[in-house]
């Protein structure tokens, strides 16, 4: 419809623009992100409902069922305290996000859940035009059955679609601007804190007026540091398993590559401050210089004629990973004054 004058020609313009469904914090958060894109169509929603607290709750889990029950089993105590009949919808990009979630609340819906008038599931497609009092979304993963999706288009399938946009995923934000809005008073975005859904890192780094500690316990994932891929730039730098135990690698991958075995101390995280690397972990006191080539952390070596820092990438099996780089020896700044400085860029 942005260019409907152009194809079919002369038309009127009439401006929905009021809304007596989700209240105005959640209009802030679901507005905000999807006109970040500037080929959007530009509108302006007014809520009448006027609430003062941030009403979009992310929780870290790596549970979804879980904490799905959580989530359900506070809503259905306000519904008690309330006195009122609430409704819930649970959202996903795919439906085959949503049969598990189903299969395990299922008793819970007639017993734990009893107070709440219904509790239905539905892909985020399926669910335009609908509502609830609150919406809970899941299967906010990243890659090829993510939200946002990322699959690659067909060449013949192509030719039957409309142009693509330049701005990423822009079909995609709209999308999640319909999943967040299904509610009146609150969402509840349930994410992964290793891998998940680049819609996640937007909402959590963009200035969005968001709860990001709203349930505690067990079942809430500890906060990871944010740690740009050295090599790429717009990646993360996460934990992953593989054979040989946990390493850290860019969550792009495939289509970045970087990886690094951690803290040479403990074998946590490592933080970047300027040219050095930094142990998470608050009670290490690893500090490693960081290699100007690939990124990765340096490691003391010693050579026939003195000691000197190698990268740590040196003699990986992998070719293209290989990274020769060297650097004289040095006096490292303590782990205290790197955290103390990144604390304060931060």
């Amino acid at each position: 419809t942005s260019e409907f004058e152009r194809l079919v020609g002369v038309g009127t313009t009439t401006a929905l623009d009021q809304t007596f469904r989700f209240n105005d914090q959640i209009g802030r958060v679901a507005s905000e992100f999807v006109m970040r894109n500037p080929a959007q169509v530009r509108k302006s929603i007014s809520s009448v409902a006027k609430i003062e607290q941030p009403a979009v709750s992310l929780i870290r889990t790596a549970e979804p069922v879980v904490a799905l029950d959580a989530v359900l089993a506070r809503i259905d105590g306000w519904a008690e305290s309330r006195g009122a009949p609430y409704s819930v919808y649970v959202l996903a990009r795919y439906r085959h996000e949503l049969d598990l979630l189903k299969k395990a609340t299922a008793g819970g819906r007639s017993g734990r859940y009893s107070r709440l008038s219904a509790v239905k599931f539905s892909t985020v497609h399926g669910a335009k035009g609908l509502e609830a009092d609150f919406v809970v979304v899941a299967g906010l993963g990243e890659g090829r059955h993510g939200f946002p999706a990322d699959k690659p288009v067909d060449a013949f399938q192509e030719l039957f679609l409309p142009p693509r946009e330049s701005f990423p995923f822009a079909e995609e934000r709209r999308l999640f601007y319909v999943a967040l809005t299904r509610a009146k008073h609150r969402v509840f975005l349930l994410y992964d804190a290793v891998s998940h859904s680049p819609f996640i890192r937007e909402l959590k780094g963009g200035g969005y007026p968001i709860v990001e500690n709203d349930l505690l316990g067990p079942i809430v994932q500890p906060s990871l540091p944010i740690v740009r891929c050295p090599r790429c730039v717009t990646g993360e730098v996460r934990p992953k398993s593989g054979e040989s135990g946990t390493y850290y690698a860019c969550h792009r991958f495939p289509a970045c590559r970087y990886r690094e075995r951690g803290c040479g101390t403990c074998g946590d995280m490592l933080l970047r401050v300027g040219d050095y690397a930094v142990c998470s972990r608050p009670s290490c006191d690893g500090v490693h210089l960081a290699c100007t080539k690939c990124g990765a952390p340096m490691e003391r070596r010693s050579g026939p004629h003195s000691v000197f820092f190698g990268c740590s990438n040196y003699g990986r099996v992998d070719l293209i990973e290989q990274c020769s780089a060297t650097q004289p020896w040095r006096e490292l700044p303590d782990a205290a004054s790197l955290r103390a400085a990144r604390r304060s860029k931060s």
